[in-house]
């Protein structure tokens, strides 16, 4: 993996914990960055902030193993409000990418900035 990518990862998790401090499911203190579509399936959607939620392990765990994809998917609805999550659901069924990871980094450090 590029240098870059994992930096724009770091920052992408950081800011979802920021935004996400709790787990989303049980309310514990969220310790993960978790990916609603996942990044193995959805590469190009893997930095959207829309994309994640804050979890803890367990939950975390829960999730991954595909028994609580559509629990996500319920949560996720409520989280981000209908609109945010009808823009993920549709760029996930048709396949959008983005990958200036240069235009990515520089934006979530400045999110990251408070800017």
């Amino acid at each position: 993996m590029k240098p870059i990518i994992l930096r724009c990862r770091i920052l992408w998790s950081r800011l979802i914990l920021k935004r996400f401090p709790r787990c989303v499911r049980c309310g514990e203190k969220a310790t993960d960055a978790m990916h609603i579509y996942g990044k193995g399936a959805y590469p190009y959607m893997s930095l959207w902030l829309w994309n994640g939620l804050g979890g803890c392990r367990s939950c975390h765990s829960h999730f991954d193993h595909g028994k609580g994809h559509d629990e996500l998917l319920e949560i996720a609805k409520k989280e981000l409000g209908h609109y945010q999550f009808t823009v993920l659901e549709d760029a996930a069924k048709h396949d959008k990418a983005y990958r200036d990871y240069e235009a990515i980094e520089k934006a979530l450090t400045e999110l990251l900035k408070g800017g």
